[in-house]
């Protein structure tokens, strides 16, 4: 997982470096899955982050992971544009766009790309997110190996 987050952000760098955001990426746990899959739904959820950002503020985004009862659990968080509450239930329907500043931007396909990805490797997704302060994004994928309920 730390070499894949490093590659996906370093695809990011670019755009990154000419708006003055960052990504950190803390030490992460290793899962079990297909690493072309989870690349992709990670790498969407990266993208959004990037794509959503405040516009009075540069962009900055973290990644962490540790292992809770038995999963690897790992965070996406951003400071972003967030969403309103009444939008967690939609943010994952095929389709759903994104109305920013009057314009719907992607293809709206993102989010339910990456949720699927997270179901079928027998996982989860769930958002936090704020309006106007920024989003976390939380997976809990099975880990590399049974570690029971310990933490990492």
């Amino acid at each position: 997982m730390n070499e894949m987050l490093a590659k996906i952000a370093g695809t990011l760098a670019g755009e990154l470096k000419n708006t003055g955001g960052m990504i950190k990426i803390a030490h992460l746990p290793p899962c079990r899955g297909d690493a072309a899959h989870l690349q992709m739904g990670f790498s969407n959820l990266l993208g959004n982050a990037i794509k959503y950002r405040h516009p009075d503020r540069p962009r900055a985004v973290k990644v962490s992971g540790e292992v809770i009862g038995g999963r690897a659990v790992y965070q996406v968080s951003d400071n972003g544009m967030g969403f309103a509450a009444e939008h967690y239930q939609h943010v994952w329907d095929l389709f759903h766009r994104r109305v920013l500043m009057g314009e719907t931007e992607g293809q709206a396909l993102d989010l339910t790309l990456v949720r699927r990805i997270v179901e079928h490797h027998h996982g989860r997704i769930f958002l936090e997110s704020e309006e106007g302060i920024g989003s976390r994004f939380i997976v809990a994928l099975p880990p590399a190996t049974d570690v029971g309920a310990t933490t990492e």
